[in-house]
């Protein structure tokens, strides 16, 4: 095929942005000659912005607020804040569209009968569930029969029937010291080395309904993905595809500030304890958004869903931004369309909370509904700690207590055992000179996605075992367990108290 002139490569380029898409438009040219053609005309390699200024625009002139324009691309108000600031569109537009009023019918926000809201606004949550459900809306209290996009559960049920159509959704997680030929069938590949590795196979997804017997994974709520644990009594009919659920009530907590250095979500979820006592969401569903929680990692956020059910939440839910987005794009490509909760959803109760005035909280006598200031806390000597989970696996937190103690000494007669989350997390720790600078430290690593219970069962723990939240089956131990942020675990660990 005849050389295009620069200028008809520059229109093409224009138009279809990528060598690829030229080649396909000039009839199925291979990309690489569309790129020599480039290189030959010295025409560069396109940057496009991910957002056009029409896009913005448009959008813009069509709802006239950030919130509900960053809706429609998944992205946060303030994300899209800024790329109307990059485009320097500052002026309110100029005549009023229907998507910029804020309609309200009769219908739509009424008290029924029965003294439940009829509402037609929801939560992201809701959404979630009605669309696993085949329903429109679904309210708290309702009974909905709902099929789940994954179900991921212990393999000692791997022997049970199930309908083909639930067969490609259930993921098995491995059983440590178990043959996988304990599996329903042999060549089975629906298995999991872990229930985190959920991640490394690309399962989860944003707006995902995952029903799961793991109380660990309701830390993915930080990823915009509904949780729903399973007892045993539930799990025959999970596997023929359906199982009923009772919609929790819901309650949003908007969290201001930024969370100072050495402190964590632990603490700021413990100041919310402090506050308003776990009764205030104890057996029900937090939906947590505001600019505080924006401002957290996906591992941050990880560490505060999985804290907050093990407080006693029924599920933990974050709206999706871009830190959800980032976290996620070291495992997949996130395009799916996001489900927000509507700005009148209705929520049973509303809270906001400021990290103004935060400080290290610990949970003497292995209960987490008691915080007590470290400050009050410090003539305890740990004998032992232990540092993994969700609350202090991931490789951001690795990295975080790595920069604490680094050219520092454990102190001595002292033992602190580390157990990093995922494999992906602790070659991320490597990389970073995390595991380095611990090892130093005077740390011992675990083996890969060991809970509190596998760290307990490896020996005969005395004295004070201070740790990072995790579950606990037994109460039969000869320790005193003390929980903690993994940053004042480590300090502990340090000056050989809590500090």
């Amino acid at each position: 095929m005849k050389m295009p002139t620069k200028d008809e490569l520059l229109r093409l380029q224009e138009i279809y942005r990528t060598d690829k898409k030229i080649g396909e438009a000039l009839g199925g040219v291979p990309e690489y000659l569309v790129a020599y053609w480039r290189r030959k005309k010295g025409i560069s390699k396109p940057t496009f912005a991910k957002y056009s200024e029409a896009q913005i625009r448009e959008l813009w002139e069509r709802f006239g607020d950030d919130f509900h324009c960053g809706r429609e691309l998944g992205i946060s108000k303030p994300a899209f804040y800024s790329w109307r600031r990059r485009y320097n569109i500052k002026e309110k537009p100029q005549a009023l569209k229907l998507e910029q009023l804020e309609l309200r019918f009769g219908w739509e926000t009424k008290m029924g009968t029965n003294g439940v809201y009829i509402e037609y606004y929801q939560t992201a949550y809701q959404k979630i569930v009605a669309r696993a459900g085949a329903k429109r809306t679904v309210q708290p209290g309702e009974i909905v029969r709902i099929t789940p996009d994954i179900l991921v559960l212990n393999d000692k049920y791997a022997d049970l029937e199930m309908k083909q159509k639930i067969e490609r959704k259930c993921w098995w997680v491995k059983s440590p010291g178990l043959k996988s030929s304990g599996l329903r069938s042999s060549g089975n590949t629906n298995t999991l080395n872990g229930c985190f590795d959920v991640f490394r196979k690309g399962l989860i997804r944003p707006n995902y309904l995952l029903v799961t017997t793991y109380p660990e994974l309701h830390a993915l709520g930080a990823f915009s993905i509904a949780i729903v644990s399973l007892d045993e009594n539930a799990l025959p009919a999970a596997l023929d595809g359906a199982i009923d659920i009772v919609i929790p009530s819901i309650i949003k907590v908007n969290v201001s500030g930024r969370i100072p250095k050495n402190l964590s979500v632990i603490d700021l979820m413990a100041f919310f304890i402090l506050r308003l006592s776990t009764d205030s969401f104890k057996g029900k569903l937090i939906e947590f958004s505001g600019s505080g929680i924006e401002k957290l990692s996906g591992e941050e956020k990880m560490a505060l869903c999985y804290f907050a059910r093990l407080a006693g939440a029924e599920g933990v839910f974050c709206l999706f931004d871009e830190s959800a987005r980032r976290s996620l794009s070291h495992y997949m490509k996130v395009n799916d369309k996001i489900l927000f909760s509507d700005r009148t959803a209705h929520y049973e109760s509303e809270y906001l909370l400021n990290s103004v005035g935060l400080t290290n909280y610990v949970f003497p006598g292995n209960d987490l509904s008691v915080p007590v200031k470290a400050t009050n806390y410090d003539d305890i000597h740990p004998d032992s700690i232990f540092i993994g989970g969700p609350c202090g696996g991931s490789a951001g937190i690795l990295r975080s207590i790595a920069d604490q103690v680094r050219g520092q000494k454990i102190s001595k007669n002292l033992s602190c055992f580390i157990s990093p989350l995922t494999q992906k997390d602790f070659s991320e720790a490597l990389k970073k000179k995390a595991v380095a600078t611990l090892v130093d430290f005077g740390c011992q690593f675990l083996p890969v996605g060991m809970s509190l219970d596998d760290c307990l069962r490896l020996g005969d723990f005395q004295g004070t075992l201070l740790a990072v939240p995790d579950k606990l089956s037994s109460d039969k131990i000869s320790a005193k367990i003390v929980f903690s942020s993994a940053e004042t675990a480590i300090m502990a660990a340090a000056e050989g108290k809590i500090t």
